[in-house]
C-alpha cells in the first residue's frame, strides 16, 4: 500500500511541486502590502467566495433545518401550555360561577371538603371537613354549586357527618 502511494507520488512528482509552488505564492501574495497587490487580492477573494457560496448555503441550509426543529418542539411545547391554560380558564369560569351562587345568598356559607364517602345499605353519608368550630349545626342544608345533596346529621368539633338525599332515610322538611 505505501509502495503505491510513494509510486504515485514519484510518478506525479511534477504536479505536486507546481501545487506547493502556487500555494505558496498564494500565501506570500496574501501577505503583500502593496495596493496593486491588494487589488489581486480583492479578486481572488470574489473567486474564493462565489467558489465557498456552496458550502455557506449549505451551512445555512443546516441551520434553517436546526432552527425549524427547535421551533416545532418550541410550537407543540407552547400548544400544551396554551391547552393547560384553557382548562385553567374553564376551571376559573367555574370557581367564579360558584362565588357568584354564594354571593347570591343570605346564608352564611361554609366551604368544606369530603373526607370520606361512606355507602352502607342502610346509611348513605360523607364525612366533611367542617365542624362545630366552624359553626356548623345538625340538620343544616349541605350543598353544592349544583344545589342541595343532603343535610348534617352528627357535628363534630372539625368534622361533620352528612347524610345525602338518595339515603332511603333521608327526610327534609
Amino acid at each position: 500500500m505505501l509502495k503505491k502511494v510513494f509510486g504515485l507520488i514519484f510518478d506525479f512528482h511534477e504536479y505536486l511541486v507546481l501545487f506547493i509552488l502556487v500555494a505558496l505564492s498564494f500565501v506570500v501574495l496574501m501577505m503583500n502590502e502593496v495596493p496593486q497587490v491588494r487589488a489581486i487580492q480583492g479578486d481572488i477573494a470574489d473567486i474564493f467566495s462565489f467558489v465557498n457560496y456552496p458550502n455557506i448555503w449549505i451551512n445555512q441550509l443546516s441551520n434553517l433545518i436546526k432552527e425549524n426543529q427547535n421551533l416545532k418542539e418550541e410550537n407543540l411545547r407552547l400548544s400544551l401550555l396554551n391547552a393547560e391554560l384553557k382548562e385553567y380558564y374553564i376551571e376559573n369560569q367555574h370557581l367564579r360561577s360558584m362565588l357568584n351562587f354564594v354571593d347570591s345568598t343570605h346564608l352564611d356559607i361554609v366551604p368544606a371538603r369530603v373526607l370520606n364517602r361512606g355507602t352502607t345499605p342502610v346509611f348513605n353519608s360523607i364525612l366533611i371537613d367542617v365542624g362545630s368550630n366552624q359553626g356548623v349545626e345538625p340538620n343544616l342544608a349541605v350543598i353544592t354549586a349544583k344545589g342541595v345533596v343532603g343535610k348534617t346529621v352528627s357535628v363534630g368539633n372539625n368534622t361533620t357527618l352528612a347524610q345525602v338525599f338518595i339515603d332511603v332515610n333521608f327526610r327534609i322538611s
